[in-house]
């Protein structure tokens, strides 16, 4: 058996937000929620970090991640963000979601769209606390959304991992076993 990966919570852990542009429900069903799996798959990889935790919704995505130094945030965002652009739009025109195309056009030109919003927002997690509160919060999004009425139904999280020990879409480094004290803190 694979010993565990040993971290600290010192090891540059975040909670990552994006949105789509204008909050729209881009992210529409299973295709396009697979479609980021594969993308954040890659770029883990490519970023060598541990994903800790995630959910995606109509309108964005938030993940828990480790080993991702704050210099290298917005890179591992902008690339997230190009990877996946051409393949959503191309996803809303085969499912003829005109209207969702229009909004997000830029400018006249009509091959140009913004899928993702400008910003993003990153929250570095200084605690042990910090980061189980942070994913407390972010596996309780689907049922304060209104998509399911317990989290860990919810297919596009990490939620159904840490309460039934199944695992959804993407592979995650389970947090509990790589952190060996709860008060570990960085001050």
């Amino acid at each position: 058996m694979k010993k565990p990966v040993s971290l600290s919570i010192s090891s540059h852990c975040y909670t990552i937000t994006m949105h789509t542009n204008h909050g729209l429900p881009l992210l529409r069903n299973h295709k396009y929620f697979n479609l980021m799996f594969d993308c954040l798959t890659i770029i883990s990889k490519k970023y060598k970090l541990n994903l800790l935790g995630y959910v995606f919704l109509p309108n964005g995505i938030k993940i828990v991640t480790c080993g991702l130094p704050q210099t290298r945030l917005t890179n591992f965002v902008e690339t997230l963000k190009n990877l996946s652009r051409q393949e959503l739009i191309r996803f809303l025109e085969e499912d003829g979601k005109k209207d969702l195309l229009n909004q997000i056009k830029m400018g006249s030109n009509a091959r140009k769209h913004k899928v993702w919003a400008t910003n993003f927002e990153s929250t570095h997690l200084k605690s042990y606390n910090d980061l189980e509160q942070s994913l407390n919060e972010l596996h309780v999004l689907p049922l304060r959304n209104g998509l399911v009425f317990n989290p860990e139904s919810y297919k596009y999280s990490s939620s159904s991992y840490y309460k039934k020990g199944k695992h959804g879409g993407l592979r995650i480094t389970d947090y509990r076993q790589v952190f060996n004290k709860p008060e570990m803190a960085v001050s």
